[in-house]
């Protein structure tokens, strides 16, 4: 107990290493989840560790804190599913934007590349996120429920999915 609260101290203090642990974790889930091996740019992401994550093509970390704020990976031949720990690393996240990663979002047929299934539940607990755009890839099922209830949410994009539920009615709540 003493030590997790002497780590706490420290992040909030300090710029520190031991503050950024829980970012790593959380790209490293992202580029295993959806193939990074063969995204088109993986740049700064085989090897990433603590010092560098923030140099990662697709990263940008704030500038005061050094944590994760952008995770931006459109176009970048991500196939796979969203790991549902996302959020619990990437507690200061402001924008996820996985737009187009489909290769033909004109193509009918939902086994085509690109982000799969559905967007995990757990999404709803980014309570910072601004922008999450979806676009071009492969879900399925609807639009997040939880989006709603993500009160700093000002964009987000769902075109050319396999989408077939309704839109839910209170999304435009925050929007």
């Amino acid at each position: 107990m003493k030590g997790a609260l002497l780590s706490l101290i420290i992040c909030l203090f300090l710029i520190s290493p031991l503050c950024f642990g829980a970012d790593l974790e959380g790209l490293q889930l992202l580029f295993a989840s959806t193939n990074g091996a063969n995204w088109k740019n993986n740049t700064g992401w085989i090897g990433m560790n603590e010092s560098n994550l923030c140099s990662a093509y697709g990263i940008t970390c704030h500038n005061e804190t050094g944590r994760v704020i952008r995770v931006r990976l459109g176009g970048n031949d991500l196939t796979g599913v969203l790991p549902p720990e996302l959020p619990q690393h990437l507690t200061e996240l402001l924008d996820l934007n996985l737009y187009f990663n489909r290769r033909n979002p004109s193509n009918d047929d939902p086994g085509c590349t690109g982000v799969t299934g559905t967007v995990p539940v757990e999404y709803g607990e980014f309570k910072k996120i601004r922008q999450f755009e979806m676009s071009g890839n492969s879900f399925t099922g609807g639009v997040p429920h939880f989006l709603s209830k993500l009160v700093n949410l000002v964009a987000t994009g769902w075109s050319s999915n396999f989408l077939t539920e309704p839109i839910p009615s209170d999304l435009f709540t925050n929007l």
